[in-house]
């Protein structure tokens, strides 16, 4: 019964490791997919209330990068 309670514990321990690391993963992703969307906001305003010289930072490749450098080809 005492090996029945130690493998519960340890298979209980790495399911809370697992969901605390997960949830660690998810908040880094979601900033940083919110922060490139905030980025791209902001410069799109910008450009909407006239200022063409303002440019976007584009930190990756993927469609997020690919919508700010179009946004950047815009004002050029």
């Amino acid at each position: 019964e005492k090996e029945y309670f130690d493998a519960r514990n340890v298979i209980l321990g790495i399911i809370v490791t697992a969901v605390v690391v997960s949830a660690i993963l998810a908040t880094l992703l979601s900033r940083n997919i919110i922060g490139s969307i905030n980025e791209v906001l902001r410069v799109v305003g910008l450009v909407a209330n006239g200022d063409l010289t303002t440019r976007a930072t584009v930190r990756t490749q993927d469609e997020l990068g690919v919508l700010a450098s179009n946004v950047n080809r815009m004002t050029d």
